[in-house]
């Protein structure tokens, strides 16, 4: 079950964590089916390396678990 929602936008990358108080909100009952910031759609998936996205935080950073990249907006 997904765990983590991502923008799919690389210059937004909102990442929505759908954990609510200890259990996971399914996405179909998701209020909003696109990022509220850009308009684009949402992924599960690590936009740099398409494992189900599992983030983790270090500072006030957002990190893949899985590949260890910061998942902050490209830079313009």
């Amino acid at each position: 079950m997904e765990c983590f929602l991502i923008c799919t936008n690389a210059k937004c990358r909102m990442i929505v964590d759908l954990g609510e108080g200890g259990q996971v909100l399914e996405r179909s009952k998701l209020v909003i089916d696109e990022c509220p910031e850009c308009g684009h759609p949402w992924s599960s998936q690590c936009p740099f390396c398409g494992c189900p996205l599992e983030v983790t935080g270090r500072g006030n950073l957002s990190h893949c678990l899985h590949c260890k990249k910061i998942l902050r907006p490209a830079a313009t």
